[in-house]
């Protein structure tokens, strides 16, 4: 197995967890903050339906001056998501990064440098890892804590490994 299907491996089991326990998500919390200046549910859960694809968009973009129109198309598309089409979204977000990473290598993962988001340089690999998988990884744990702070009843395994298949 090649490190570019690790990775995806990896994004994808992600996404299939968020989307098994989404489907706990109750609608009387979609817009529970713990406190002011803070996502609701809701928002949380539309984040996680772009947060990873965009920065895959971002990375292979062959002019940079399109980051802010790239990030801008996701935000408004997200604006559309609910608690009904939140798996089908997720879904499409996998489908916008596989074909992403049908555009790369193996070896531009190891040797193609990118400027994240902030304009940070690193490695190819190391950003998606810093980006894609980390805000994926970090936003489902907020929705589960904020699910698990409403009373829903969840164990440690439906934030890290249950999936729609098992």
């Amino acid at each position: 197995m090649t490190h570019k299907e690790n990775l995806f491996n990896v994004i994808e089991k992600e996404i299939s967890v968020i989307k098994t326990l989404s489907s706990k998500v109750t609608k009387n919390i979609l817009d529970y903050a713990p406190m002011e200046g803070m996502r609701t549910t809701e928002q949380v859960m539309r984040y996680l339906t772009w947060c990873g694809s965009s920065t895959v968009t971002f990375f292979l973009l062959d002019d940079p001056s399109k980051a802010k129109e790239n990030y801008q198309k996701f935000q408004e598309d997200a604006n559309s998501v609910t608690l009904e089409n939140f798996k089908e979204r997720m879904d499409a977000q996998l489908t916008i990064i596989k074909d992403c990473f049908e555009k790369f290598t193996d070896e531009d993962l190891l040797t193609k440098e990118v400027l994240l988001p902030w304009k940070e340089p690193m490695l190819f690999g190391q950003a998606i890892m810093e980006t894609t998988v980390k805000w994926l990884t970090g936003y489902k744990m907020q929705m589960y804590l904020y699910m698990k702070q409403n009373g829903i009843k969840l164990d440690t395994g439906d934030c890290w490994i249950y999936t729609e298949e098992e």
